[in-house]
């Protein structure tokens, strides 16, 4: 079976500009090899295979939200064309539109920092970094707090970072 080299060339470009994932463009080549569409009709199957294979592209969470900021809010043209590249035309301008008014709200609770734990007794920051055990302080801080608001309250605090009143080591 020959091999053509340019032929599997153009169907990659064209994926990637339509925005298929980079795991399932040798997908589009295999079906290629297997006389599942031709030369001319590389946009057609590529538009075909979005509504019955929807799992071979990008899904609509995945773009990078630095960039997007870059791109949209800072007007950088660098990071509208890696964009541009990375998502597709079609999503590209769903970006566009769904960022015009500034950084949306759903991407605004993913970029708010976690919660500052470092005061909690049962958090990480409480712990030996050689052995991952709570040390002697955290776990007077630990007691003396189950005491003063109870084993609920306490358990409540303890679940926030992920551990449980009575761990030896941070979860």
């Amino acid at each position: 079976m020959n091999i053509d080299y340019s032929f599997q060339s153009e169907i990659q470009s064209a994926c990637a500009r339509a925005g298929v994932l980079p795991t399932a463009i040798d997908d589009f080549v295999t079906d290629a090899e297997n006389y599942k569409f031709s030369r001319d009709e590389i946009g057609k199957y590529i538009d075909q295979m979005r509504v019955e294979r929807p799992h071979r592209f990008a899904m609509q969470t995945d773009f990078d939200v630095e960039l997007a900021t870059k791109a949209f809010i800072n007007r950088n043209m660098t990071a509208q064309s890696q964009l541009y590249r990375t998502v597709g035309p079609q999503r590209f301008e769903e970006l566009k539109k769904m960022w015009a008014n500034g950084i949306p709200e759903d991407v605004q609770k993913k970029l708010r920092p976690a919660a500052d734990q470092s005061r909690n007794p049962w958090s990480r920051a409480h712990t030996d970094p050689k052995t991952g055990r709570y040390t002697a302080k955290a776990m007077t801080l630990q007691s003396n707090l189950v005491k003063a608001i109870g084993l609920t309250k306490a358990s409540e605090i303890a679940a926030a970072v992920g551990a449980r009143v009575g761990d030896t080591k941070a979860a």
